[in-house]
């Protein structure tokens, strides 16, 4: 789950107008397994830094073996906050490849987002595969997909959070959580 409060490197990614402590480096790295073969597991990592009102964010992930088969993405990102709002852009390089001695497939994507935040909350929308890439010339294209993510905070114990990704002839996807601050040790 995204976090518009206390985003991680891999949040920057996802959102690059979000609001980050200035002087700040952001890291982090994972591996999840999605499936029962570890031939399948997806490995990421993630980076961002922020300067002023610049974000800098870099990640790459990649989803399966490269003996069978693999699906990678190189992702930069860049955002720029002007008082309560914020915009971003993305860039993507993404990579398939196939077991067998097969030639890699390669596509760049490129996105936008815009943000807004105060002191009761945030929203941020991105736009991905604006120029809808394709594999190939014969392959079909990899539709747009916007994504938006809200957080509204109730008080300093709670902050109730929301997401919605919607892609072309894909099942919208829904988020609803909520933080509960137990103890601050600040």
């Amino acid at each position: 789950a995204l976090s518009l409060r206390n985003p991680t490197a891999t949040d920057f990614l996802s959102a690059p107008g979000l609001v980050g402590s200035d002087g700040a480096l952001y890291f982090d790295a994972g591996v999840a397994r999605r499936f029962d073969l570890s031939e399948l597991d997806l490995s990421y990592m993630a980076l961002s830094y922020r300067r002023g009102d610049l974000l800098f964010a870099f990640g790459a992930q990649q989803f399966g073996s490269t003996e069978l088969f693999t699906d990678q993405v190189a992702r930069g990102a860049l955002g720029y906050k002007l008082g309560i709002v914020s915009v971003s852009a993305t860039v993507s390089i993404k990579r398939l490849e196939f077991g067998g001695g097969y030639a890699p497939l390669n596509a760049e994507a490129f996105g936008f987002g815009v943000g807004v935040r105060d002191s009761r909350g945030a929203m941020h929308v991105t736009i991905d595969n604006l120029n809808e890439p394709s594999f190939s010339e014969s392959a079909s294209k990899q539709p747009r997909n916007a994504a938006f993510f809200a957080e509204f905070t109730g008080s300093s114990s709670f902050t109730l959070s929301a997401s919605a990704r919607f892609e072309e002839n894909t099942t919208p996807d829904f988020g609803l959580g909520q933080t509960v601050t137990l103890t601050d040790f600040a």
